[in-house]
């Protein structure tokens, strides 16, 4: 028998939508004044959100993944190449702030 799960979908959608505002707003606030950077923030948003789940703990997101998640998401190759470049460059900023963490962490 197939159970109803509408309810809990419609609330995770809501709380993916709050948490991809969230993270948007941030981003936003740490480009400041450049030029508004268009409908295409979304993509490499949500992508970065989704491709977030792939790593490891402290490591970086797989190329392959990154790759992968392009193929899928039949993004052109301007878009594939961009979104590679974009996820590398926030990933690794983002390994760095963690490692550290855990190496203060560790110490404390």
């Amino acid at each position: 028998m197939l159970t109803d799960h509408s309810n809990e979908m419609a609330a995770i959608r809501q709380a993916r939508q709050a948490r991809n505002k969230k993270f948007e707003q941030q981003l936003l606030d740490k480009i400041g004044d450049s030029p508004d950077p268009g409908i295409e923030l979304e993509l490499y948003v949500n992508a970065y959100l989704d491709l977030d789940t792939e790593r490891e703990w402290l490591s970086p997101i797989p190329w392959s993944k990154i790759a992968f998640y392009c193929i899928f998401n039949q993004l052109s190759e301007d878009q594939t190449w961009t979104m590679i470049e974009l996820i590398r460059r926030v990933d690794n900023a983002i390994v760095v702030a963690r490692n550290k963490k855990a190496k203060a962490d560790a110490e404390s």
